[in-house]
């Protein structure tokens, strides 16, 4: 059988679900030696596991919710809001917070993967909430939270598909793109490294070959496209269309 190089992704039909040592849930999307997706959830008031770091870049989009991500490496702690997205290089210590009374859902996506090679450390939520509450305020270069909003406003002004890369990381690229109703992005799509598309607003439609023939990605869902996947790219319905983006580098 072929391989299926675009597959409609979310939690309800994850490969494999997770609970992370804080019993918070853990979906996997996509899990490959050289690109891995899931969806997370921070229950309120938790935290998501222990602090960690990873061989490779990781980047965050918040689906909803506020995210917090304690990031000891560089004293400090960066606020995500739903919509935005936060790039951490490789090697950055991160441990993912939530300090409201909501659930807060994050699709991650990090290239490479090796889990021997991951490092975690022992820190409690009492330590966490700690050091958030004496280093509010508290802003670097590094890691880099960015939102969608130049995107937006750069598509409706033109009236035309846009596109945006906001992230540029050694092993990680992540940005997005906006197609206005009845529009599509004038040149196909060829991906030579794992992508994945998450449709933010509005449906997206993908067509050509290694689609099968055509697949939709309804709001909320997301979209991987394997090594190989050449496609077409529509905005078949009469809302704004608005899709975040992650990839592997070579």
């Amino acid at each position: 059988m072929a391989e299926e190089l675009v597959k409609v992704l979310w939690t309800e039909n994850a490969f494999e679900k997770r609970q992370t040592s804080q019993k918070c849930p853990l979906y996997l999307l996509v899990w490959e030696y050289d690109f891995g997706s899931g969806v997370f959830t921070v229950l309120p008031h938790k935290y998501l596991g222990r602090p960690g770091n990873h061989i490779g870049d990781e980047i965050y989009h918040c689906v909803s919710g506020t995210l917090w991500v304690f990031l000891p490496d560089f004293n400090t702690i960066k606020r995500v809001e739903a919509g935005e997205t936060l790039y951490m290089p490789a090697r950055t210590t991160h441990a993912p917070l939530n300090d409201t009374d909501e659930d807060t859902v994050v699709l991650t996506c990090s290239a490479p993967l090796d889990p021997d090679a991951d490092v975690h450390y022992t820190m409690d939520l009492a330590d966490i909430i700690r050091f958030m509450s004496e280093n509010k305020g508290q802003r670097d270069e590094e890691p880099r939270v960015f939102s969608m909003n130049e995107l937006i406003s750069k598509g409706r002004s033109s009236k035309s598909p846009a596109e945006q890369r906001f992230v540029m990381g050694k092993t990680m690229t992540a940005g997005g793109f906006f197609i206005p109703p009845k529009q599509n992005l004038s040149q196909e799509v060829v991906r030579d490294t794992p992508t994945v598309w998450y449709a933010m607003k509005g449906e997206l439609t993908i067509e050509g070959e290694s689609a099968d023939g055509k697949k939709t990605v309804p709001q909320g869902k997301a979209a991987y496209l394997a090594p190989g996947a050449s496609v077409k790219v529509r905005n078949d319905g009469s809302d704004e269309l608005l899709v975040y983006y992650a990839s592997a580098v070579k």
